[in-house]
C-alpha cells in the first residue's frame, strides 16, 4: 500500500546545510533558502497529520485513507463557537491527490464568506510534490496573487522558490526574495542564484550567483560565486575555490581566491587541509590564511576514534595573536554504549591553563534504537554542578513528546527566570490527543503553569478530525475555548469525476435532522437520472439511490444516529454535497 509521506521542510533544510559543511564555500548565502522553507511551513494548512508535524506534503494520499473535503475555522465567542474561515479542498479523487484548498473569511459588515487564500498543488507521477504556490485574494482586482511558490524536482530536490508581499492598497508587490537551483543529471547543483524583487516592474533581480562544476565520482572540482555589483550594473567575481582529493577519493585540500575587481585579478586568500587515517577517518582539519607571501594557521580540529571507528574526542584549536599559535579553545569528548549509539558528550574550554567544563549532552534510547531522551546541561563553577537548561523526549517513532527549554539561571539560589515546557501525548484507543504548553513559575528550577493547549480528536490513526486550542485563566485557574480546526474527511469516491461543490446550495433542511425527515432541494425538481448518496465519515456508504422527481430526499429509517455526507449526482457530476447530522451523534 502506497504511504503517505510527509518530508518536513527543515529536514529538508538541514540536508542542504549538512551538505554545505563538507565545502565551506558552499554555506556561504543559504540564508534565502532556509527563510523560503521555513515560510512553507507558515503558509501551507493542509495537515493530514497532527499539527505538530510542518510541512508541505510531498507525496499525494493513499487511496485506503479518507481526504479531507473541508475545514472549518471558529472563534470561541464566551458562550459558542463562530465561524470565521470555511475553506475548502479541491481532490482530485481518482488521482487520489490535492489539487487546491481556498479559505474564505467571514466579512463582518456583509455577514458573507469572501475569498482570503488558495493553495494550488501539483504533483509528479511519482507521487512526490512538483509545484506549491499560495495566493491571497485582492478584492478591488477580483483576482489572486501569488505571494508564496515552492518547486520541486521528481526527486524531491527543489529547484525554485519565492515570497512576495502584496499590497493591496496600491495594486502591486512591494518586496519579495527568490532561489533558483540548476541540477544535473546526477543530481548536483551546477547553479544557484538569488534574486530580490524589483517593485517597480515587479521583475526578479539577480543578486549573487554559484556555479559548481562536477568530475568523477560526483565530486565538486571548483566553485565560483558572483554577486551584483551596483556600480559596474552587472555580476562581478567574488570567489572561487578549487578542491583536489587523493587516490580515495578523500578530500584533501579546498583552495580559496577572492577577486580584485579594481585590478581584475585573483589572489590566494585561504585553504583547508584535511588529513585521514588508513580507515579514512578524518584526522586533522586546519585552516590556513595567505598573508605575506606566506600560510598562516588560523584554526585546526583534531579527531581521535575507537577500534570501531567512533569518534572519541574532537580538539579545537584556534589562532592567538599575541604568542603567534595555535592554542587549544575547546575539546569534546564522546561516550558510547555497547551498541556503538553515542550516550554523552562533554564540551570543555580552555582557560587559564586548564580544562574547564561547558556543556554536557546525554543521550538515551528505546529498544529500537530510536532516540528516546535527549538532556543539554549547563556547568556552573559556583555551585560546581551540571544543570539541565533543554530536554526532548521522542517515542519509538521519533514523534516528539516533550520539549523543556529554561534561561536565566541563578546560581546562588539554584533557580531560572524564564523557561517553556510543551507536552504532546496521543491515546490510540479515545483516538484523543493533547499538546500543552507551560511557562516556568519565575525563580523556580522547575515548577510549571499551564499557559495554553490544543486538544486533538481523530478519525483515525492518520487523519485529525478536530484540534481545539484553549488558554489558560489565572483567575478561575480552568481552561477557557479561543479557537477550533474542524477538519470533514470524506473520503473519495473513485473513478469518479472530479468533485465540484455547487453554488448557492440546492437544498434546505434542519440540521440536525430526523431519520425519515424530508429534505427539500427544489432547484433540481423534475431532474431525471439524479442519484443519492449519504457515507458515514469513514467512507462507507449507508444509503444510495435514486432521488425523486418531486425534489426531496427521505433519509432511511433505519439510518443510525451519526454524521454522515449527503451527495447528489448527475452520472459522474457531483450537484450537490453537505454535512448532516442524525439525531445528535456529532460531536
Amino acid at each position: 500500500m502506497k504511504q503517505l509521506l510527509l518530508l518536513p521542510v527543515f529536514l529538508t533544510v538541514m540536508a542542504t546545510w549538512a551538505q554545505a559543511q563538507d565545502f565551506p564555500q558552499l554555506a556561504q548565502d543559504q540564508g534565502l533558502h532556509r527563510t523560503l522553507a521555513e515560510a512553507a511551513m507558515e503558509f501551507t494548512t493542509y495537515q493530514p497529520f497532527p499539527a505538530l508535524r510542518f510541512g508541505l506534503p510531498t507525496a499525494s494520499f493513499d487511496p485506503d485513507l479518507l481526504m479531507t473535503d473541508s475545514t472549518k475555522f471558529y472563534d470561541w465567542n464566551g458562550t459558542d463557537w463562530d465561524l470565521t474561515i470555511n475553506a475548502t479542498y479541491n481532490n482530485d479523487c481518482a488521482a487520489s491527490e490535492l489539487i487546491e484548498i481556498i479559505h474564505k473569511r467571514l466579512d463582518p459588515a456583509s455577514g458573507q464568506y469572501l475569498n482570503s487564500t488558495r493553495e494550488e498543488y501539483t504533483w509528479h507521477s511519482n507521487g512526490l510534490l512538483h509545484t506549491y504556490i499560495s495566493n491571497v485574494f485582492d478584492a478591488d482586482l477580483n483576482d489572486w496573487r501569488g505571494t508564496f511558490y515552492l518547486g520541486a524536482l521528481p526527486s524531491g530536490k527543489q529547484y525554485e522558490g519565492w515570497q512576495k508581499s502584496w499590497d493591496s492598497a496600491n495594486n502591486k508587490y512591494t518586496s519579495g526574495s527568490r532561489f533558483l537551483d540548476t541540477y544535473n543529471s546526477d543530481g548536483n547543483i551546477v547553479k544557484s542564484e538569488n534574486f530580490e524583487l524589483d517593485s517597480p516592474t515587479n521583475t526578479w533581480k539577480v543578486i549573487d550567483r554559484q556555479a559548481n562544476t562536477f568530475g568523477t565520482g560526483n565530486l565538486i572540482q571548483q566553485a565560483y560565486r558572483e554577486i551584483f555589483d551596483d556600480a559596474a550594473g552587472t555580476l562581478v567575481y567574488d570567489w572561487r575555490s578549487f578542491y583536489t582529493y587523493d587516490a580515495s577519493n578523500l578530500l584533501q585540500q579546498i583552495l580559496t581566491e577572492d577577486y580584485d575587481l579594481a585590478t581584475g585579478t585573483w589572489a590566494t586568500d585561504e585553504r583547508k587541509l584535511n588529513t585521514y587515517d588508513a580507515q579514512g577517518n578524518l584526522l586533522v582539519v586546519l585552516v590556513q590564511n595567505f598573508e605575506s607571501a606566506a600560510w598562516q594557521d588560523r584554526s585546526r580540529v583534531t579527531y581521535t576514534y575507537d577500534a570501531s571507528g567512533n569518534r572519541l574526542t574532537d580538539l579545537r584549536e584556534s589562532y592567538d595573536a599575541a604568542s603567534g599559535q595555535l592554542l587549544p579553545k575547546d575539546r569534546f569528548t564522546h561516550t558510547y554504549n555497547g551498541q556503538d549509539l553515542l550516550v554523552l558528550t562533554v564540551q570543555e574550554r580552555y582557560e587559564a591553563g586548564t580544562w574547564k567544563n561547558l556543556i554536557k549532552t546525554e543521550y538515551t534510547y528505546h529498544p529500537n534504537e530510536e532516540t528516546e531522551r535527549k538532556s543539554q546541561y549547563r556547568w556552573y563553577e559556583a555551585p560546581s554542578l551540571w544543570v539541565e537548561y533543554q530536554r526532548t523526549e521522542n517515542d519509538p517513532l521519533g514523534n516528539q513528546l516533550l520539549v523543556i527549554s529554561k534561561s536565566g539561571y541563578n546560581e546562588s539560589n539554584n533557580t531560572f527566570s524564564s523557561g517553556y515546557k510543551s507536552t504532546y501525548f496521543f491515546d490510540s484507543t479515545s483516538q484523543q490527543g493533547e499538546y500543552t504548553i507551560f511557562d516556568l513559575v519565575p525563580g523556580t528550577l522547575d515548577a510549571w503553569k499551564f499557559s495554553e493547549r490544543s486538544v486533538e480528536t481523530r478519525e483515525n490513526e492518520f487523519q485529525t478530525l478536530e484540534w481545539v486550542h484553549q488558554l489558560w485563566d489565572m483567575g478561575t485557574n480552568n481552561w477557557i475555548n479561543d479557537t477550533k480546526k474542524h477538519f470533514f474527511n470524506t473520503g473519495c469516491l473513485f473513478n469518479e469525476t472530479q468533485e465540484k461543490a455547487s453554488d448557492p446550495p440546492h437544498c434546505a433542511y434542519a440540521n440536525p435532522v430526523t431519520a425519515g425527515q424530508n429534505i427539500q432541494c427544489p432547484a433540481l425538481a423534475n431532474r431525471a437520472g439524479l442519484a443519492i448518496r449519504i457515507h458515514c465519515l469513514t467512507g462507507e456508504t449507508a444509503f444510495s439511490g435514486p432521488f425523486a422527481d418531486g425534489g426531496e430526499i427521505l433519509p432511511p429509517q433505519g439510518l443510525p444516529n451519526g454524521c454522515y455526507v449527503l451527495s447528489l449526482w448527475d452520472g459522474g457530476q457531483l450537484l450537490y454535497r453537505n454535512k448532516i447530522v442524525v439525531v445528535d451523534g456529532c460531536r
